[in-house]
């Protein structure tokens, strides 16, 4: 089983139409819960460890998650509320994002989400769960329990302002201590972790033995030990950017979990992330 563990939202999704006016949608989001459903609609067995409160909303994303083939692994907070995004939809890139944490800040580790590690041969975080504790030493442990078990862990970085928020210094040994085999980040985020004169990539292998950049309408960048490749988007039609790279993540993960060569499972993980801007959310379609 892949286990995705990290943060799971409603995403209130705002369109601006000249001619039709303001839409919203409700949708299921939270970058693990993105990559464990597009994991489960490539037909992986996938589970997500996160949090929700115990309210309607969070009944609606456990239900969706269902749907979508992915194993719930989601803990019940009571007396908290589930986590809410609220962006608005632009063509190049989503908005800046109001974000309500609540229930993710509580992620932790019970029997069931246990159970679930010790079924897992790769353990995909997302550095969202850094935010706050005990979410953050959640992902420490859970790191610590998947690397006794030796199965393979990946890690792909948070937005910009996480550092900010976390601190530097505490958020790359965060990144140290779950010890990554494989780590994905923007442009952006990347570069927040590199020395003056250093690129990207190599700022990154510091982490991980493999990283890789994501560059959005250029593609990406992967290094593997002293090796570097690059790799071309694929040409899509974007509706929604959100998700893209949680999706790209999903299909990367995929084909080294079937042991496909990297630039196979390089080239999945694009296509995917042209499937996704290409739908308003950052899932799959429900069945």
């Amino acid at each position: 089983m892949i286990v995705c563990l990290g943060d799971l939202f409603v995403d209130v999704l705002i369109q601006r139409h000249a001619d039709r006016g303001t839409a919203i949608t409700l949708a299921a989001g939270g970058s693990a819960a993105n990559t464990a459903a597009w994991l489960a609609w490539l037909g992986a067995p996938a589970g997500l460890v996160a949090a929700a409160g115990a309210d309607p909303p969070g009944d609606m994303l456990v239900e969706q998650l269902r749907r979508r083939g992915v194993r719930d692994g989601v803990a019940r907070v009571a007396g908290l509320t589930t986590g809410v995004m609220i962006m608005e939809i632009l063509p190049e890139r989503p908005g800046p994002p109001t974000v309500d944490r609540r229930a993710n800040e509580s992620l932790s580790l019970d029997t069931p989400q246990l159970a679930m590690l010790g079924e897992a041969r790769w353990l995909h975080c997302t550095a969202y769960a850094f935010h706050g504790e005990p979410s953050r030493s959640t992902v420490v442990e859970a790191g610590r329990i998947a690397r006794a078990a030796g199965t393979l862990i990946s890690l792909d970085l948070g937005a910009t302002h996480l550092v900010s928020h976390v601190g530097l210094d505490r958020y790359t040994a965060l990144i140290h201590e779950l010890a990554p085999d494989l780590l994905f980040a923007n442009e952006e985020e990347a570069a927040l972790l590199a020395q003056p004169k250093e690129t990207l990539l190599g700022a990154l292998a510091a982490f991980a033995p493999t990283v890789i950049v994501k560059q959005g309408r250029a593609g990406c960048a992967v290094r593997t030990g002293a090796v570097e490749s690059h790799f071309p988007a694929v040409p899509a039609e974007v509706i929604d950017p959100l998700g893209a790279g949680d999706a790209f993540a999903a299909g990367v993960i995929f084909g080294l979990w079937r042991h496909e060569p990297m630039a196979e499972a390089v080239a999945r993980g694009l296509a995917l992330g042209a499937q996704c801007v290409g739908l308003l959310g950052g899932q799959p379609p429900l069945p």
